[in-house]
Order: structure tokens, then sequence, then C-alpha cells
């Protein structure tokens, strides 16, 4: 949920938009392809832009290209790297970061990366807060819960989670760090191995309560097993729990 503002998500290394051309126009050096993406979508474009643009990039060509009606707030950037350059790139341009890392019923995974998320905005000396991944699995009891996750194990496609750890294993240049190789890692790929919160109503709202008092930490993104039941379920039964 955004509250009514726009929000980007850039991701460094993949997002290739050049505004060279407006830069050497203005006796400026061009900008890298994130950079140069930021520059046409943030809180504080471009002067040359004001709503028009015509663009003649490395990448894309625009003639006139409008964005109307213009946002009347702050346009927040989400980035969704977690790499050393990924954090590196958020902390310079970006907001908020999602983060993933694996784990089950193990909030403490996310200490690490929202640590480093915080000494990399440190170094920027901006407020770049991060954006934990959760999948919750929930039931009325610790019990029933584990059995639903442990039946999605066993229903798992194999055939298809093998195609797509091949498929990450292609990207040789790939942090360890970052989100291609995490979410192939063989143990948790049945959910991309986003952290998994599996148990009763208590036991999710207690481990989100120590993931939020997290330093860094400004929001969490949550997806659900069953998702409209999941939503409802979250919203009746957990968030009343939370401190």
């Amino acid at each position: 949920m955004t509250s009514g503002r726009e929000q980007r998500a850039p991701c460094a290394g993949r997002d290739e938009l050049s505004v060279g051309a407006l830069h050497r126009s203005a006796g400026q050096p061009p900008p890298s392809p994130p950079a140069a993406f930021v520059a046409l979508c943030s809180k504080n474009p471009l002067p040359e832009l004001k709503g028009r643009c015509d663009l003649d990039g490395q990448f894309f060509k625009m003639t006139d290209c409008v964005l109307s009606p213009r946002p009347s707030g702050n346009v927040d950037i989400v980035c969704a790297g977690q790499s050393e350059r990924g954090m590196r790139f958020c902390a310079e341009y970006g907001d908020y970061n999602f983060i993933l890392n694996p784990g089950v019923n193990n909030p403490e995974t996310y200490r690490e990366p929202t640590q480093r998320l915080a000494e990399a905005a440190r170094k920027t000396g901006r407020d770049v807060g991060s954006l934990p991944l959760f999948m919750a699995i929930m039931a009325e009891t610790d019990e029933e819960a584990q059995a639903k996750w442990a039946s999605y194990h066993a229903g798992a496609d194999r055939a298809a989670l093998g195609y797509m750890a091949g498929e990450g294993a292609k990207d040789v240049s790939a942090d360890g760090s970052g989100t291609a190789r995490t979410i192939n890692l063989p143990e948790g790929a049945v959910n991309f191995n986003m952290a998994t919160l599996v148990g009763s109503y208590e036991t999710v709202a207690r481990q989100v309560d120590q993931v939020a008092a997290m330093p860094g930490v400004k929001g969490l993104m949550f997806t659900f097993d069953d998702f409209v039941k999941g939503v409802h379920d979250f919203g009746t039964r957990v968030m009343p729990l939370l401190g």
C-alpha cells in the first residue's frame, strides 16, 4: 500500500535507460543507467524535464513524452537490490529497499542485511528504510500451520523448481548476497526462499514485533499462502496483537 504516493522500484544493474543526451546538452557528464532512471522518475527530476521529455538516449528514444497528471507530492523510490552494489545504489538514490532473506520462524535473519543497508545510508547521509519481505502461513495453532507448510513442500513441482534454479545460475556475475542467488537456494525454493513465519496468530505477531524493532526497519511486506483469507486473518487476528 502506498498511501496515495507513487513509487518506483529500480534495480541496480538491470535498468538500462540513458539520459546522457540531456546531461551533455547541459555540459554535465552522463549518469550511470540506474541513476538515469531515477533522474526521470524521482522527486528531484532534472530541470530539463518539466513534465515533457525529448530523449535521444543510448537505450531509449522518446519524442514529446508526457507525464500527466504530474504527481502532486513526493515520489518515493523503492529499490529491490541487496547486493553490495544494489544497496549502495539505494543509499544514494532510494528511500526504501525491499530485503529478502531465507529462514523459517527466524526473524533474526533480517538483522544483518538491514544493518548493511543502514551502514550504506550512513555513508551517504541519507534516510533510507528497510522493508523486509515475509510469507505468513497462519492457523489457530502452531501445529496446524506447520502441517500446511509441510503439505506445500510435499506438493512442490520439482521440475519447475529445478528449471528456476538453472536459470538463476546463469547469472554468473551475481553477488552472493544478491536477490538472484537468494531466491534459488534449494532448501526454500518452494517460496523463493522468502523468510517464512509459520505458526499461530500469536506466534506470527510475536515475530513481526521482533523484526519491527530492528533499527532501520520502516515497514514489512507480506505475502500469504491463501491470499484473500491471509490478508483478512492478518488484519483481524494478528494486527490487534502487535505491540
